[in-house]
């Protein structure tokens, strides 16, 4: 193509400047409803970027359609420019603007490659980064903005645009706990706007089309009624909520545990996404395989269950759930050591260690019916062990001890017997001689092998380098342990953990509160922030508790279940309990006797009566206490560089990208390979309209689609021109389609096969327009 016959670059906005204002409101709409809702620890200014970054989407697109750079290339520009611009926003944000463009960069790229070498690398259950959480979810914004950008002003369609924008704002409307019914009128507004609009555009494109009159009267009327429709609409909505008094779709999220699946979606996304929270309105309760440490506490209004117990019995017993022997940062998870089913009346606890000292435990036996509680875990006064049905334990990664019992269908309502530490003896109220006593607990002794494997006792006193020996709770442990030996005992477990016990229940050390949103802790992990701090609800309390005490070699697992309820009835045979009791505290292990349970919340929460002090027994020589570190697990890190809690400055080499660009090649080399044959061998079963839909689709994405007054043969000999070497093909398909199409004809099977050849022949000399059009003088229009 020579320079005198080059096409001239055409700027083509169609379907107007309005639709584009339209669309940049609702991807602006969409982007300040997710920063609304804080997603990234609970703090809105750090998604104050969101907007633009959906915005900046939508213009990418509008500019690469109007411009006609084509499907594929505005996509390809659009990614590039997306790749360069939000890491520099989240950079910004994760250094507060102190440094240039490439610290910006850096910081961000370092924070997203820290994310992955923790959760994929060292297969940790959380991280303490949060930038590649701003990042992800900036891009995601952006590649949604030029999605729907592209199909208004590219395919000149807004239904894709309107599902794609709608189901961010839904998704996000539905899940998070702030107020969004503001943002979800006006971007009903603006979509049915968007729809009147483009009906309206393609109203006078088909008038012009068609030769009849003017279109300028027709798109007016249609802008007007439509306007006008949408108005009553929105606000006949708007009244309709503000008297509806019925809740028809209550009992899907309440009856059919679609939001515990939701729930458990959520904490899997968690490890990966850690913005991802429990859906809202809901009880806030979980007790699956792993939860993560919020920053508020909401389980919500109800009734989770009723229990009838025995009558007469004293004791305020707490439900337990699940345990959990696995700390990463902010997230405890269970390991995975297989399951076990179990029938009906069978013992749950053979072949564990739950029991070791047997005597010194006592059997409960109540009846359990499920309210609003539709889990599978179920619930038990202490540990679990007969069930009335079939059962499934979750055993840890050693098979030492179980993690949960569940049950299908345990809604239903069933009969558990619980095993719980003997103390005052429910009959006679009085201290059961047989009970657990705080000397037995001392003289206990720490020396936990062999009865406790040392894989096992590893697991249990596990904590990872970046939550051990900071400086605020590393005074805290000193504090304690000082008092220990002020005391005049030598040191064990239960002093130490009746102490922090002590300390942590003192209003004027700790504040129990429900909501710690506001307490910065970007740079510190959950450990670090409550001692710094001081303030939290039970997961904080409990976690302090656990991390401190592995620290000293102690085995301790966090438990999770509900606080006793409100007894009523007959001698208090009946307990009710709701969602607000949903409670987390923690297990030690004592050599001899088992799991202890100790609640370390403060403000008045914790029930748990401490035991007897009983006679006193002499304390063994305390005995050496393994090692349990880390196991060298950072060492990858080190060679990478390490980047601060949170994403800050990188404060040790350069992270290097050389391995991850070679990986990204191979990927997309593979990705294009495999496209590549599924292109060359094109659809099975081809029909002349078909063959022509798949034609005219590549020359499209090619930037040389067909212009919508253009006949079948009109774009056939147009297309012809710009590929001469195709023509006859074209010729072959173009004729096939008006025959079958318009003349109502049925081909024979030779020209059938013909088709489905000329059809494969083209796929491949099509190709070519993309040469034509990148390396051969000025573009062209979108389409010819």
């Amino acid at each position: 193509m020579t320079a005198s016959n080059a096409r001239p670059i055409r700027f083509d906005p169609t379907p107007g400047w309005v639709a584009l204002s339209i669309l940049l409101a609702m991807a602006f709409l969409v982007g300040w409803a997710v920063d609304d809702a804080a997603w990234v620890i609970a703090q809105g200014d750090l998604t104050d970027f969101l907007p633009w970054t959906a915005t900046g989407g939508v213009l990418v697109a509008f500019l690469g359609a109007a411009s006609g750079l084509g499907r594929w290339r505005t996509h390809l520009v659009g990614a590039v420019v997306a790749a360069l611009l939000v890491p520099l926003m989240v950079g910004s944000i994760l250094t507060h603007g102190a440094g240039g463009y490439v610290a910006e960069y850096t910081v961000a790229a370092g924070a997203s490659v820290d994310a992955f070498f923790d959760l994929i690398v060292h297969l940790r259950g959380s991280t303490a980064q949060y930038g590649h959480s701003l990042v992800i979810l900036g891009l995601f914004l952006w590649a949604n903005g030029q999605f729907a950008g592209y199909a208004v002003f590219g395919h000149r369609r807004a239904l894709p645009a309107v599902v794609a924008l709608g189901a961010v704002m839904f998704v996000n409307v539905s899940l998070t706990r702030a107020s969004q019914l503001g943002y979800l009128a006006l971007f009903m507004t603006l979509t049915l706007l968007l729809l009147v609009r483009l009906h309206a555009v393609d109203a006078r494109a088909d008038w012009l089309r068609r030769r009849i009159g003017d279109p300028g009267p027709l798109a007016a009327l249609t802008l007007r009624s439509g306007t006008i429709f949408v108005v009553v609409a929105i606000l006949s909505s708007l009244a309709l909520t503000r008297v509806a008094s019925s809740k028809p779709l209550e009992a899907v999220w309440t009856g059919t545990g679609v939001q515990d699946t939701l729930t458990d979606v959520g904490l899997w996304l968690q490890r990966y996404l850690p913005f991802v929270t429990s859906p809202k309105g809901g009880s806030g309760v979980n007790f699956g395989t792993a939860f993560q440490v919020g920053t508020s506490w909401t389980p919500g209004d109800g009734v989770a269950m009723v229990v009838a117990r025995p009558a007469g019995d004293p004791t305020a017993y707490y439900w337990q759930a699940a345990t959990y022997d696995t700390f990463t940062f902010d997230r405890w998870s269970q390991s995975e050591g297989g399951q076990g089913e179990v029938a009906a009346g069978a013992p749950l606890l053979d072949g564990t260690m739950e029991l070791v000292a047997p005597d010194r435990y006592r059997t409960v036996q109540v009846r359990i019916e499920p309210d609003a509680y539709t889990r599978p875990e179920l619930l038990s006064p202490g540990t679990p062990s007969v069930v009335d049905r079939g059962s499934t334990v979750e055993l840890d990664a050693g098979g030492a001890f179980v993690s949960a019992v569940t049950a299908d269908g345990a809604k239903e309502g069933y009969t558990i017997t619980g095993v719980v530490p003997r103390g005052t003896d429910p009959t006679t109220g009085k201290d059961d001689p047989k009970g657990i006593t705080a000397a037995m607990l001392r003289a206990a002794g720490q020396q936990y092998e062999p009865e406790m494997s040392h894989d096992t006792y590893l697991r249990y006193t596990h904590v990872d380098a970046q939550d051990r020996g900071t400086p605020e709770a590393t005074k805290f442990l000193e504090l304690v342990l000082s008092t220990v030996a002020a005391n005049g005992r030598p040191s064990n477990a239960y002093d130490i953990a009746a102490t922090m016990v002590a300390y942590l229940h003192d209003p004027n050390r700790f504040h129990y509160t429900t909501d710690v949103s506001g307490v910065d802790c970007s740079n510190q992990g959950i450990v670090e922030c409550f001692a710094a701090h001081r303030q939290g609800f039970c997961q904080w309390y409990a976690t302090e508790m656990a991390v401190l005490l592995r620290t000293q070699g102690i085995p301790t697992r966090v438990v999770q279940g509900f606080l006793p309820g409100t007894r009523s009835g007959p001698g208090g045979g009946t307990e009710t309990v709701g969602f607000d009791r949903s409670h987390a505290w923690v297990e030690v292990w004592f050599p001899g006797i088992g799991w202890y349970p100790f609640d370390p919340t403060g403000g008045g929460v914790s029930a748990l009566t401490p035991p007897a002090a009983g006679a006193d027994v002499p304390i063994p020589s305390p005995t050496p206490v393994p090692s349990h570190g880390d196991n060298g697990d950072d060492v990858l890190r080190t060679v990478l560089g390490s980047i601060p809690p949170g994403g800050g400055v990188i404060v040790g080499p350069g992270a290097g990208s050389g391995p991850f660009i070679v990986i990204a090649i191979v990927l997309a080399a593979a990705i294009g390979l495999l496209a590549f044959v599924a292109y060359r061998r094109g659809p099975r079963e081809v029909t002349p309209d078909t063959a022509w839909r798949s034609v005219t689709g590549l020359a499209r994405r090619l930037g040389f689609g067909p212009r919508p007054t253009q006949t079948v043969y009109e774009y056939s000999a147009a297309l012809g021109d710009v590929l001469p070497s195709v023509r006859p093909e074209l010729r072959t398909v173009a004729r096939a389609k008006v025959e079958v199409a318009y003349g109502g004809r049925v081909l024979s099977a030779d020209r059938l096969r013909a088709v489905r050849s000329a059809t494969g022949r083209l796929r491949i000399g099509l190709l070519r327009l993309a040469l034509r059009r990148g390396w051969r003088g000025p573009r062209g229009p979108r389409q010819i």
